[in-house]
């Protein structure tokens, strides 16, 4: 066997190598909220989109859907908040789901008359009440309101865990 031609182009195949594993480890999905204060900016992020969605909702030939992924994940992690908190958050995105389903149905037979029962000003108001609720929260339990600044990994905190 000769391994020549092996050696002669190694750095090469080190260097493909090394591309792959920084794709594998920069591409990592979002990671499931940890702490309390991860989960109530996650939900202040998608009542303020959804509230946003729901302003030019209207105005939209095509409307969009309106995100519950954060709600999905973390619905059962709630705990730390007061029961009215709860129970409005829970309002809202119920509220949400049966826009999405309705809205669903709406594209699936190309009729907008399957939008007209959506009670938008409800699910606005329910949508303002959990933000004020959330930022009361982060107020209260973490003196501000705003998320703390995102810190974006570097090439080397990849290969090397940092």
């Amino acid at each position: 066997m000769d391994f020549s031609s092996i050696s002669d182009n190694l750095p090469l195949l080190i260097g493909i190598l090394a591309v792959i594993v920084m794709q594998v480890l920069l591409r990592r999905g979002k990671k499931s909220e940890k702490t309390n204060q991860e989960i109530v900016h996650s939900l202040l992020a998608e009542t303020n989109l959804n509230h946003a969605a729901l302003e030019v909702f209207l105005t939209r030939d095509d409307p969009k859907r309106l995100t519950v992924a954060s709600w999905q994940r973390n619905k059962n992690k709630l705990g730390f908040f007061d029961q009215s908190l709860q129970t409005v958050l829970t309002d809202a995105f119920m509220l949400a789901d049966e826009f999405n389903q309705q809205l669903s149905v709406a594209k699936k037979y190309k009729s907008s008359s399957y939008l007209a029962t959506v009670n938008t000003r409800r699910l606005k108001e329910t949508l303002i009440k959990s933000r004020e609720g959330l930022e009361q929260w982060l107020l209260k339990n973490v003196g501000r309101k705003e998320p703390p600044p995102i810190k974006y990994p570097r090439v080397i905190d990849g290969l090397f865990g940092g």
